[in-house]
């Protein structure tokens, strides 16, 4: 009976459109990392039977770019993916192109004006043009500096906690300064806006932040996948020099193979 049920037992969880948008595009994002890696074939190679570019791809594979029907059937060709990986990068497209079409109608002033109901229309169903659609939510594909102007931190520079902290804040300007709560949301949630807000506070004791939270963080800023590999090289520099005092990585490594 209803009136027997106990609040707690008829409690949902509400989950937001946002929400489902960061996780099925990250749901997606995996699936095409798997797509690519099992093909064995170097990214170039692929762009290009893909007839898109490699920076497009990485954005894909990182999830911050959704590529439209016909380039993702090309990019299945190009991996030649098996079958059941073929159907579950066509699913999971289809639910983000649906939460994309859902959102659209039910915020559209036409379709509040208009009262219209059931499915879209021909032109609201189809996919944008462009080699590849943004969702809403997903970090925007940073574009680089103008040739000359080199703006873009190094994180390579960095020696300390402080210095890759405080590169880490020039990252954030350069990205164009979004909110800790966009960048959680375009890293998928790895981490919170919280936890973000308390790394990169300048009142806050320096601590170096674990790898987790620096790799979200330039993931959630719009970083490509050279970004991020430029920052995990950074942080590992840093955290091993905790370790082994100041021995070189080289000296380091042929330690570790010393009997």
């Amino acid at each position: 009976m209803s009136s027997a049920e106990s609040p707690a037992s008829s409690f949902t969880p509400q989950v937001t459109m946002e929400d489902s948008f960061a996780m099925e595009r990250a749901v997606l994002s995996d699936l095409l990392r798997r797509v690519v890696h099992s093909s064995g074939l170097p990214l170039s190679q692929i762009a290009n039977q893909a007839r898109i570019t490699t920076t497009s791809l990485s954005a894909m594979m990182s999830g911050r770019l959704i590529p439209r029907q016909e380039v993702l059937e090309n990019l299945l060709e190009a991996c030649d993916a098996v079958h059941f990986l073929r159907f579950d990068v066509r699913y999971s497209w289809e639910r983000l192109r649906n939460l994309q079409l859902r959102s659209e109608k039910n915020l559209g002033p036409e379709d509040s004006e208009t009262g219209k109901s059931g499915p879209p229309s021909p032109q609201t169903d189809t996919v944008p043009a462009e080699p590849a659609f943004q969702m809403k939510g997903a970090s925007p594909l940073l574009r680089e500096d103008a040739l000359g102007y080199e703006l873009k931190p190094d994180p390579l520079t960095a020696i300390t906690k402080e210095e890759l902290l405080e590169l880490m804040r020039d990252f954030h300007v350069w990205a164009g300064e979004p909110s800790y709560r966009e960048i959680a949301i375009n890293a998928g949630r790895a981490v919170g806006a919280s936890t973000l807000c308390e790394t990169l506070n300048v009142n806050k004791p320096p601590r170096l932040p674990s790898l987790k939270v620096v790799t979200a963080f330039i993931h959630g800023c719009g970083g490509s996948e050279a970004d991020l590999v430029h920052w995990t090289t950074a942080w590992r520099r840093i955290r091993m020099a905790r370790t082994h005092g100041s021995v070189p990585l080289l000296q380091i490594a042929d330690r570790s193979r010393t009997p």
